[in-house]
């Protein structure tokens, strides 16, 4: 089967301030096959930082 989504080494960073920034998710690669069901699970802790959100939009660039 063609994937329908792929992504392939996909790095997202945000800047913290002007001199320093976070990398919330670094080298994701996922293909995602027609009919697939995909579940993203991120750990539900107080603090935030896990890159679950992160990865979410990036199919829609």
């Amino acid at each position: 089967m063609t994937a329908v989504i792929e992504l392939r080494g996909v790095t997202k960073s945000f800047r913290t301030d002007r001199r320093s920034s976070t990398t919330a998710v670094d080298d994701v690669s996922l293909a995602v096959e027609e009919g697939s069901i995909v579940g993203i699970i991120g750990a539900l802790t107080l603090d935030r930082g896990h890159g679950v959100g992160s990865v979410m939009p990036l199919p829609r660039g």
